[in-house]
């Protein structure tokens, strides 16, 4: 009896500590995706903007 309720407290313990840690990890990819989406979104504007200048030269040119 007494070392079901042990288990049963270790098993408990394990799945707050697990939910803990997705939560943590979850708050990290947040707070990254906060910080790194509108840089990643400006390097690809920037980039399709490169892109569509440099057609456009070789269009006037051609």
């Amino acid at each position: 009896m007494l070392a079901q309720l042990f288990l049963n407290a270790c098993v408990t313990g394990a799945r707050m500590a697990a939910q803990r840690k997705a939560l943590a990890w979850l708050a990290i990819g947040l707070a990254l995706s906060n910080v790194l989406g509108p840089v990643v979104a400006g390097v690809m504007i920037g980039a399709a903007g490169a892109l569509i200048g440099v057609s456009g030269m070789f269009w006037v040119a051609g």
